[in-house]
């Protein structure tokens, strides 16, 4: 075995353009961490040895679950090294490759919501990562996120040690504005990958390179001009809100996406709340097939006669949540029946006419009978 700094070399885990990963195990703790060594070819070039180091320090700086973790920088003469946690399981890319190709949104969104929050936490400490992608995001054997690859992120504020017009960033996920070699890249640009990267998610691959020829050129003036093709061209169980929540993510303009990763998810969560998860399409015409005129039992009869605008999906959905928490037995079902009909119905007007038609007359004290006479 080689020994690094203290550290066995146990197997090579993978390998980039500019390092290779190995696994490694502490010689006097035995703990397994993963080390990224800088490619020897590169060692002798300053700005790539600055780059490197920039990288273990931005990773040091984030302390967040979604986000791998350094612990060491090795570095001499001939040898850079970052030294990180161990992550046991798969990278999202080989999750959509080689696993299960389109995830359903169902499976999809709550690892997604992870990588948001692991975003929007860089975010705020001012880090823009500038090269999101599937193949950067691992996912543990417990479905739990972790962003690594932080080679080429930007701290806000910095000059970066790139020139200014130089594109930086995995060309398929890269925005408008990287492939255009904009100096002014902000987390909108991000905002751009994430939302590149939930469409390969649902639709098992990207709107690009349909043919497996389509040149580097092509593709870039696709990202700068072309407005993306429908997910469901490749993969049709995607919502219509979902897809509408992607294509603001990727719009050409900066301005036009999600501001923050705060947002992003929060447009994801608010939708989320008022859908029932059901296998297959998901729809407001597939919630549930309740024939109008055969419903399932009295209560929705019942409920029909009231008004054609209260739909018998709503009722069947909001049965559903209720009995599910365990509460329709404490009379909650009538009270929110009586809020849909407010809703149906406003100004106090009912399908009788405004209540301002009736009319009232005064009873003397005493005590009554109420009902008809005796026959």
């Amino acid at each position: 075995m080689i020994d690094i700094s203290g550290y066995r070399i146990i197997e090579k885990l993978g390998s980039g353009g500019m390092a290779i990963v190995y696994l490694a195990e502490h010689a006097k703790l035995k703990k397994k961490v993963a080390i990224k060594i800088l490619s020897d070819v590169l060692t002798g070039d300053h700005s790539v040895r600055e780059r490197f180091l920039q990288e273990a320090q931005v990773m040091a700086s984030l302390e967040h679950p979604g986000i791998v973790s350094v612990s060491d920088f090795i570095e001499n003469e001939h040898l850079l090294a970052i030294v990180m946690e161990f992550i046991q399981g798969s990278t999202l890319d080989h999750k959509i490759g080689s696993e299960v190709g389109p995830i359903p949104f169902e499976n999809a969104l709550p690892l997604f919501k992870q990588i948001l929050e692991a975003v929007s936490y860089a975010h705020s400490k001012g880090v823009i990562h500038r090269d999101l992608k599937p193949s950067n995001v691992m996912i543990t054997k417990k479905q739990q996120v972790k962003i690594m690859d932080f080679g080429i992120a930007k701290i806000a504020g910095s000059q970066g040690l790139t020139r200014t017009g130089t594109k930086l960033g995995t060309l398929y996920y890269m925005s408008p504005e990287q492939v255009e070699g904009s100096s002014d890249v902000g987390r909108e640009a991000d905002i751009y990958s994430l939302g590149m990267t939930l469409y390969e998610m649902l639709a098992g691959q990207l709107p690009f390179d349909k043919s497996g020829d389509t040149s580097e050129y092509r593709i870039m003036d696709s990202i700068i001009r072309e407005e993306l093709c429908d997910p469901r061209e490749f993969y049709p169980h995607i919502p219509e809100w979902l897809v509408g929540i992607i294509r603001k993510a990727t719009a050409k303009k900066p301005e036009e996406r999600f501001s923050k990763c705060s947002d992003f998810l929060k447009a994801i969560t608010d939708e989320t709340t008022l859908i029932e998860y059901i296998p297959g399409e998901v729809g407001d015409e597939n919630i549930e097939d309740i024939n109008p005129t055969e419903p399932e039992d009295n209560e929705d009869a019942e409920i029909e006669t009231i008004h054609p605008a209260v739909k018998p999906n709503m009722i069947a959905q909001l049965r559903r949540k209720l009995t599910r928490k365990g509460i329709l037995g404490f009379g909650v079902l009538p009270v929110m029946i009586g809020i849909l009909i407010l809703c149906v119905f406003p100004g106090g007007e009912t399908s009788s006419g405004p209540v301002s038609d009736m009319s009232f007359a005064s009873i003397p004290s005493g005590s009554f009978v109420m009902g008809g006479a005796s026959g």
